[in-house]
């Protein structure tokens, strides 16, 4: 049997084989008929909040100023097995979070490498002033969170 001979007898027992597409086959787009484009319905938005009104802020004095800068801090612990510290009379310019730090370690015995502080539940670094982090619009009390390491103890 020679080559050619085979050719056409293998080609003619694959004719005589039913079409099967493979699972990944992909068609040319070109064929399809034309249909129209299918256009989904638009759902009802909720009604955009408002923003606050920056010349409203502005015209009227904040509590920090009215009081000379100073703010009242609180220092909430995550768990409740720890005390809540609040500090009153704090100048945010002045004052660090390092210093906020000692002041709730000598208050609860902590030390103070055994403790991070949060701010609006993220991690904040000691180099900063209060200032720096809470920002200038924020009123006459601040909440910061305290987390205490693993292993701490109170020291005695």
């Amino acid at each position: 049997m020679s080559e050619l001979q085979f050719c056409k007898q293998y080609l003619s027992a694959l004719d005589s084989r039913p079409i099967k597409l493979s699972s990944d086959h992909i068609a040319d787009p070109r064929s399809y008929p034309a249909q129209g484009a299918y256009v989904l319905p638009r759902l009802p938005h909720p009604a955009h909040p408002q923003r606050p009104n920056a010349k409203a802020s502005a015209a009227s004095p904040s509590a920090n100023t009215a009081s000379g800068n100073a703010i009242s801090i609180t220092l909430k612990p995550l768990k409740p097995t720890s005390p809540t510290v609040p500090l009153s009379a704090i100048e945010p310019s002045k004052t660090s979070l390092y210093d906020l730090k000692q002041s709730y370690s000598t208050s609860t015995s902590i030390p103070v490498s055994k403790i991070k502080l949060l701010y609006k539940k993220k991690l904040v670094a000691d180099s900063k002033t209060v200032a720096e982090v809470i920002g200038p619009d924020t009123g006459d009390g601040v909440e910061f969170g305290v987390m205490v390491m693993g292993g701490a103890t109170p020291v005695t």
